[in-house]
């Protein structure tokens, strides 16, 4: 199995964060964002990551090279784009590199592909194998949402998980069962071929494949999802994880978070809050708040996130 991430966005629903540290890389308990979903993706059998890149590229690259060296996670390699290529096309680049260093992928091997922007860890090792049951040239992994019509349903049929309609706006079919896209697909040769060069995934290339006759499914799982789009979400994931609303693999629930290297002075009261790697706290109280790495607080921050360059964000 091999992989691809997708980094290359822009994040502006997450500004001010964004300005410091593109979207992929925002800190999670101690790890960049999309460090989480490498991860998760190494553990399924991934034995190769290519990560596309564009907003301010370097520091991508740089966090997670540095997260892949410290997890002894597979070598990354990375697909710079100079102007966005959009999903589809950026997908196709990071395949045509991964080939170009690899060698071809044979006929039984898959390449999944995910947003390195969300929270999500669903059976992957499942997914690829119902993928492969079914034949399927593509599979698109789906969450059931209460009203996918709003944003553009994927519609599959009840017994054999095929795509009958995209992007719907209302049911087109009778028996069809309507889910959400979670950002995750899990592509075979024949439809990586035929990727776009540029432009939407799913608009330049799904819509197209399904008219074309390409075996489409649809896979959908219960596997809890979240897109950290914007600083509340951001800030609540982080309380969601504390609380032990949502778990995250090694982190234990509790009142408070201390990443490596951070310094508490006496007199400090965190409740609720997450304090990053090499953060300095006074004696002050956090509350409900995340505290970047490397970022100094000496007043009291309620409902934050502070960040190193002195800016508290409300939430």
């Amino acid at each position: 199995m091999r992989a691809m991430v997708f980094g290359a966005g822009l994040g502006t629903r997450l500004r001010p964060l964004t300005e410091l540290l593109p979207k992929p890389v925002v800190p999670f308990f101690g790890r960049p964002l999309a460090g989480w979903t490498v991860e998760h993706l190494t553990r399924a059998g991934a034995t190769s990551v290519v990560i596309n890149t564009h907003h301010l590229a370097e520091r991508v690259e740089a966090a997670l090279r540095d997260h892949a060296d410290a997890t002894n996670g597979p070598p990354l390699v990375f697909s710079r784009e100079p102007q966005l290529l959009g999903t589809g096309g950026g997908l196709r680049r990071a395949w045509e590199i991964d080939e170009s260093l690899r060698g071809a992928m044979d006929e039984d091997e898959v390449l999944v592909a995910v947003n390195g922007d969300i929270l999500f860890a669903p059976d992957v090792r499942a997914i690829v194998s119902e993928h492969r049951a079914r034949g399927a040239d593509a599979t698109l992994v789906l969450r059931r949402i209460e009203d996918p019509f709003a944003l553009g349903a994927i519609e599959i049929t009840p017994h054999d998980g095929r795509v009958v309609a995209m992007l719907a706006k209302e049911r087109t079919h009778l028996e069809g069962v309507a889910a959400m896209f979670t950002g995750m697909h899990v592509l075979s040769r024949r439809a990586l071929t035929r990727l776009p060069a540029s432009g939407c995934v799913i608009r330049e290339g799904y819509r197209r494949w399904l008219a074309e006759g390409l075996t489409i499914c649809g896979s959908i799982t219960d596997a809890p999802w979240l897109d950290l789009g914007t600083p509340r979400v951001y800030r609540d994931a982080h309380l969601d994880v504390l609380a032990g609303r949502r778990g995250l693999s090694g982190v234990a629930p509790g009142v408070r978070w201390l990443g490596d290297g951070a310094r508490i002075e006496d007199g400090a009261r965190i409740l609720d809050s997450v304090i990053g790697v090499g953060a300095r706290v006074g004696a002050v109280e956090v509350t409900r708040s995340v505290v970047w790495p490397g970022a100094v607080v000496d007043a009291d921050v309620r409902d934050a996130i502070a960040l190193p360059d002195g800016r508290r964000v409300p939430v």
